[in-house]
């Protein structure tokens, strides 16, 4: 059991604690520096957009948007993008890149494929395949919402549409099954064109080996 402290002669008493309780609706979570950065990103200045050269010709390539963080350094986000069926595939989101190495990144990320465009190009093309994607029940790649990529595009609306970008083959979707795409997503995909556009869709399997030596 343990022992009583003894108050001593002419030591004052201790008032008493107290504590104080915050009502759950005004508790708001810590957010990370990471987060906090995402959160400003709109209002930092585009620094660069750039897309491959045959996007067109294609019907995907990869969209690279930079912005300035500070006098050092940028930020930027990639996007993958296909404008036949899927709209966004995947993205990726770089933070506190000096400014010294972000031609290095485009040049990487690219494999020197690359041209610029202008931020109006590159939000008409990313909305544009989003919206175009979910007429057929196709949502954005998750990394899109997961990393913040689409807090680094300025929100839908906020630049002019002046471009005459395609999607689709006709007005219609056209899904051209990657080499790594699995049997279980293709057929995932094929589903949803089933329920969404049946009838009205193009499908492009992937070439095999035996394929392409078949006619030798």
């Amino acid at each position: 059991m343990s022992k009583k402290r003894k108050k001593k002669k002419g030591q004052p008493l201790k008032p008493p604690r107290r504590v104080y309780q915050m009502p759950r609706s005004k508790i708001r979570p810590l957010r990370t520096r990471r987060e906090e950065i995402l959160e400003r990103a709109r209002e930092m200045p585009i620094v660069g957009c750039w897309r491959h050269k045959q996007w067109q010709k294609i019907g995907e390539t990869t969209l690279l948007l930079a912005r300035a963080q500070n006098d050092h350094t940028v930020l930027y986000a990639g996007y993958l993008v296909d404008l036949l069926c899927l709209g966004v595939k995947d993205a990726l989101v770089k933070l506190n890149v000096p400014r010294s190495a972000l031609q290095r990144h485009v040049e990487r990320i690219f494999r020197g494929d690359q041209e610029p465009c202008d931020a109006a190009f590159a939000h008409q093309l990313v909305y544009g395949a989003i919206a175009f994607a979910r007429k057929y029940g196709f949502e954005p790649h998750e990394d899109f919402y997961r990393l913040g990529a689409h807090k680094i595009l300025d929100p839908p609306g906020s630049h002019p549409e002046p471009y005459d970008i395609k999607f689709g083959k006709d007005g219609k979707p056209v899904y051209i099954a990657g080499p790594y795409d699995s049997p279980s997503f293709v057929n995932k995909v094929l589903d949803t064109l089933e329920r969404t556009a049946p009838g009205k869709y193009h499908f492009v399997a992937p070439l095999s080996d035996e394929d392409l030596f078949e006619d030798l």
